[in-house]
């Protein structure tokens, strides 16, 4: 008797860590999704610049939605707020976009595209903000926190990146661009044959790579070009920084 009661405890002991194990790592609800930007830390928040759009045409965005949980044999709606606390973009001037997407039956992903509007005049000037947040409704629930929101701020001036100027080599742009200005970014853009700097923090290697392949390039272009930070002072000369 007291080799079958030993057998049991240890049957009621197994079931209970499995049950536990069951309950600690059940993350989703079959009828409970949510869902997410999909984005690198730190890419949420950017600055959009039309410096180099001297044609006029608008500028289009697409920023990937991803949900975590089931799929579903139905369409299932995303919806989108522009707060207006934090904008100060206006729809169809400055720029256009659906609030409300479809994940269609038996997908993951969709796709918010965003037409950003350089017309306004104000723009030469001064910058325009839009702030993007997740609505949580009947089909999903908002997912992880710091993924539920778009900050991009956009001008026909170029703007200093948010991450020109940290403390780590690996991860802000002074290490391959030297010190910053204006009149810089914008021929760094001209020597590479690229609409914008990524403005985000460089976490891979593939990022390491590019954004020293860009520095090399503008090094060169100061190099061998004679480009004044001011038009007015012949001994304002934007030198090579390597």
């Amino acid at each position: 008797m007291k080799i079958v009661r030993n057998i049991l405890v240890l049957f009621v002991s197994i079931c209970g860590i499995c049950t536990s194990c069951e309950m600690k790592y059940s993350y989703y609800d079959k009828g409970k999704t949510t869902v997410h930007f999909k984005y690198k830390e730190g890419e949420n928040d950017m600055k959009l610049s039309f410096a180099t759009h001297v044609d006029g045409k608008p500028i289009e965005r697409v920023f990937p939605l991803e949900i975590a949980g089931y799929a579903s044999e139905k369409e299932r709606s995303v919806e989108l707020e522009i707060v207006d606390e934090y904008t100060t973009a206006i729809k169809d001037v400055h720029y256009s976009m659906s609030e409300k997407l479809i994940i269609r039956d038996g997908h993951y992903h969709d796709t918010l595209k965003i037409t950003f509007y350089n017309t306004d005049p104000v723009l030469d000037s001064e910058e325009r903000r839009l702030y993007i947040r997740i609505k949580a409704n009947d089909d999903f629930d908002n997912g992880i926190h710091y993924l539920q929101h778009l900050d991009i701020r956009f001008t026909n001036e170029v703007q200093e990146p948010t991450c020109w100027g940290t403390f780590d080599v690996y991860t802000y742009m002074y290490y391959y661009f030297g010190t910053y200005s204006k009149m810089k970014h914008r021929y760094i853009l001209v020597a590479n044959g690229i609409e914008e700097l990524p403005d985000h923090y460089i976490y891979e290697f593939e990022d390491r790579v590019m954004f020293n392949n860009w520095g090399i390039i503008a090094n060169n272009y100061f190099r061998d070009h004679v480009v004044l930070e001011d038009p007015n002072d012949p001994n304002s000369r934007i030198l090579p920084w390597k």
